[in-house]
């Protein structure tokens, strides 16, 4: 993507895919100019324009206006690239190599800076050190070393050694939090800050909203037409003040249709999955895991959650995942008698925990819970507090409530959650099979899908596997239709927000 765009009213830089749910907002002031961008936040632990609660996600969401990524996934899975000239391996799959484009540079106060390699560096060791982001996570545990070096043209470039081989690495670069920020940046919301993107930071509320406006030297000069953004959060319920709703949670749904606001749905694979403690007793018997698994009502379930979602197979790979059997259809397994045949008159009880912020999976557990008792299955729901976003991985004896985001490949969910060791293997679970058939996975070409090695997975978890896929959500985005020509309200694959083209009527 050019750095200079000749596009009228374009937005580009808003990350989306947040789990945020329960939005309170604030009233509209009088006044007000630009576009206004809601977020509904339901306490504290939340709160995205708070700079010292900030966690990654609001990170992604908010700087993004700012900032950009080296490349990211536009509409239809299209690779796009935007600050990164290329990508590419060296045909074994365990070194990766970063060039970045000419002619890129930061933009600041002080005028026009250098955009360098060093800086990228600067970025990825910097992930690699934050135990709380997704984005570190993934470097971390497929990331052994990161140098510069010069390209056999004598350009330079950034030399990315792994672990261990994996030809799918390439997509790590397109999660939204991988945005390049300037490493001697401190605040985040400072008019000072320096940024790629086509925003800059006009002025900051601390908890209230936070105002950006177009980077003129960004945008071509014959084009005037381009408006402030502001995002703004609080306490009142009605959404009449905002054009546009990043992500509209299933607690918020039809509240916000019945305000009057349009409701765009975009494919997306979020999952709501129940995980299983394997290190207790109970679900070390892959028949009580399967027998589990049987019990979700698809329909029940999506309408527990308000109408929301679709039914998913256990399966963790989605139609959307670009690594997903070609002409494959997800179908639900509910079969209550193959469950009681399975547990073969066992009486089970356990917890299921949750975040008690989200009401909707308050209702997704309550109806996976009714449908247990049918079998003599007893599980209770326990509510937790805010808490819950630091222990989610810590809890034992029961299952746990995770939503887990989309990724544009099932197998970068594969690596991390269900192998064996893996960070955010909360479960557990150990199976060798599982182990080699993501292995393989990893090992395959770009772009060319190890049909086989995914089947193998997708069995394995269906039949073994430590959780109960709940079901599928989609990407939801409020827009106010009078304001917002729903022509322009486009996201890339995966729901990103950044991907948009936002555009104002007359």
């Amino acid at each position: 993507m050019p750095m200079r765009l000749s596009r009228r009213s374009l937005v580009k830089g808003i990350v989306g895919g947040v789990a945020i749910s329960a939005f309170p907002k604030i009233s509209h002031t009088a006044g007000m100019d630009g576009f206004q961008i809601g977020y509904f936040v339901p306490s504290t632990w939340d709160n995205l324009l708070y700079p010292a609660r900030l966690n990654w996600l609001a990170w992604a969401n908010l700087v993004s206006l700012r900032l950009q990524p080296l490349v990211r996934l536009a509409g239809e899975n299209r690779i796009e690239y935007v600050l990164a000239e290329r990508i590419y391996e060296n045909g074994a799959g365990d070194v990766w190599f970063v060039e970045i484009k000419s002619g890129v540079f930061w933009n600041g106060p002080a005028g026009r800076e250098s955009f360098t390699l060093e800086q990228v560096e600067s970025n990825i060791l910097s992930w690699m050190k934050d135990d709380l982001s997704q984005i570190g996570a993934e470097f971390r545990r497929k990331v052994n070393k990161v140098t510069l070096e010069q390209g056999p043209s004598g350009s330079p470039r950034l030399k990315i050694e792994l672990i261990q081989p994996d030809h799918q690495f390439f997509y790590t670069f397109t999660s939204y939090a991988a945005l390049i920020g300037h490493p001697e940046d401190k605040g985040l919301f400072t008019p000072t800050s320096r940024g790629t993107g086509p925003f800059k930071v006009d002025s900051f509320e601390e908890g209230m909203s936070l105002r950006f406006v177009p980077e003129d030297s960004y945008w071509d000069p014959s084009h005037k037409a381009l408006f402030p953004v502001t995002f703004r959060q609080g306490q009142s319920a009605s959404s009449s003040a905002f054009d546009f709703i990043p992500d509209v949670s299933p607690d918020r749904w039809k509240q916000l249709q019945g305000e009057g606001m349009a409701i765009k749905q975009n494919a997306l694979a979020d999952a709501l999955v129940f995980h299983m403690d394997c290190r207790d007793g109970l679900f070390q018997d892959p028949a009580v895991r399967q027998a589990l698994r049987f019990l979700i009502d698809p329909q029940v379930m999506i309408t527990s959650v308000y109408g929301m979602g679709r039914a998913a197979d256990h399966t963790h790979v989605a139609s959307i995942h670009l690594d997903s059997p070609s002409g494959r259809e997800v179908r639900a397994m509910y079969d209550p008698d193959r469950a009681r045949q399975l547990l073969g008159g066992r009486l089970l009880a356990f917890p299921l925990f949750y975040p008690a912020r989200f009401a909707w999976q308050k209702n997704a557990a309550e109806a996976y819970a009714a449908a247990a008792a049918k079998v003599g299955v007893m599980v209770t729901p326990v509510a937790c507090g805010d808490e819950f976003g630091d222990r989610w991985n810590t809890y034992r004896g029961g299952l746990t409530a995770i939503k887990w985001q989309h990724r544009p490949l099932a197998q970068q969910l594969f690596s991390k959650v269900y192998t064996t060791g893996a960070e955010w293997n909360l479960s557990g679970w150990s199976h060798p099979g599982f182990d080699k058939a993501v292995s393989e996975l990893m090992s395959a070409p770009l772009n060319t899908p190890a049909v086989q090695a995914m089947e193998t997975a997708m069995r394995l978890l269906q039949k073994e596997g430590p959780m109960v896929h709940a079901l599928w959500f989609d990407c939801n985005k409020g827009y106010n239709p009078e304001r917002v020509a729903a022509s322009t309200v486009q996201v890339g694959s995966g729901g990103y927000i950044y991907a948009e083209k936002l555009r104002r009527i007359a």
